[in-house]
């Protein structure tokens, strides 16, 4: 079903899609058609065969139960802090920053966004690039097979097409349906059958890869995860001893490009051209680089205890349990 209308349109419906235009123009279609298919397979086929990014597991290990699990977070002019330990009772492990335990596949992955029952797969620290890549080559397939599918008519007895559209759509009846049916029988009339049947599937297909990737590709831009957008204030960074203040939503988003590579990559312009790449640079998944913006809001909360003897409320700072009794979350 996934690659049905790759496949259906570069070896069914292109032959007939381009049988009019030049010799080389026909190779041209063929080839932008057949390489689109290949980046969009590969990567959903790497989407289920990268290990997202699982963490270890100690079942039953007292002494990891005793180590603080604090992660560092460098705010850049050589200040540290420690984020609040977050111990998963199931895995047995202290949680690094941006890591969630599936409960699906029962296992902590590292930055993880999502479980995705599409590919039965996490989507975490080093496949989550394979995902995005797979619903941007997704995209630009079913528009390309669209916009083929529209040049591709042929009026017969002179009537233009959308002339025809209307035609059919008062005897089919009004509604979106009727209008779809509507253009789907006329294109059957002009271009074929085979035409008929790519341009439907790719249209119902761009209406599920929206609603589906749309958010993704939001996300991606803004470093953000799904989990992170659906609950957000999940960790605390310690400004000072017992004092937590809560990551918020927008705590590592960055530049656009930034973010970018962030999830492709140091390698993204290749793994934009060679199919299923794997990414290079993401780094171990256990520490990541705030927004200028949180590093600011972070200091200045510093501030208001250092200098202004401001004390935050439990409502605004809530502090963690401690770890051997910590929470899952």
């Amino acid at each position: 079903l996934v690659l049905f209308v790759p496949m259906f349109g570069t070896v069914v419906a292109m032959p007939v899609l381009v049988r009019e235009y030049s010799s080389s123009t026909r190779l041209y279609c063929f080839l932008l058609a057949a390489w689109i298919s290949v980046m969009f397979g590969s990567n959903w086929f790497m989407v289920i065969l990268t290990e997202p990014g699982y963490l270890a597991s100690y079942r039953g290990s007292d002494v990891d139960r005793t180590l603080q699990g604090e992660y560092s977070l460098d705010l850049g002019d050589g200040q540290t802090l420690l984020y609040a330990p977050r111990y998963c009772n199931h895995c047995g492990v202290f949680k690094p920053p941006r890591a969630r335990h599936c409960s699906t596949v029962r296992r902590c992955v590292l930055r993880m966004d999502h479980y995705c029952p599409f590919t039965g797969q996490c989507i975490g620290l080093y496949n989550h690039g394979h995902f995005i890549l797979m619903y941007v080559f997704a995209f630009t397939g079913l528009l390309y097979s669209l916009v083929l599918c529209c040049l591709s008519p042929r009026e017969p007895m002179n009537e233009p097409f959308w002339n025809g559209v209307g035609h059919s759509f008062n005897m089919i009846g009004p509604g979106f349906g009727g209008f779809a049916m509507s253009i789907a029988v006329r294109l059957m009339i002009s271009a074929g059958f085979e035409v008929a049947i790519l341009a439907i599937c790719s249209a119902v297909a761009l209406v599920a890869v929206s609603f589906c990737g749309c958010p993704q590709l939001w996300f991606a831009i803004r470093n953000l995860t799904t989990l992170e957008h659906m609950f957000s204030m999940q960790e605390y960074v310690q400004i000072k001893p017992k004092t937590y203040c809560p990551v918020g939503i927008q705590f590592y988003k960055r530049s656009i490009f930034d973010n970018i590579r962030g999830v492709l990559g140091t390698n993204w312009p290749l793994r934009l051209v060679v199919p299923g790449l794997p990414a290079s640079g993401l780094g171990d998944g256990k520490s990541y680089q705030p927004s200028l913006d949180g590093v600011k809001a972070l200091k200045e909360w510093i501030r208001k205890i250092d200098e202004d003897g401001y004390e935050p409320s439990q409502q605004q700072l809530p502090l963690p349990e401690v770890p051997g009794s910590a929470t899952h979350v």
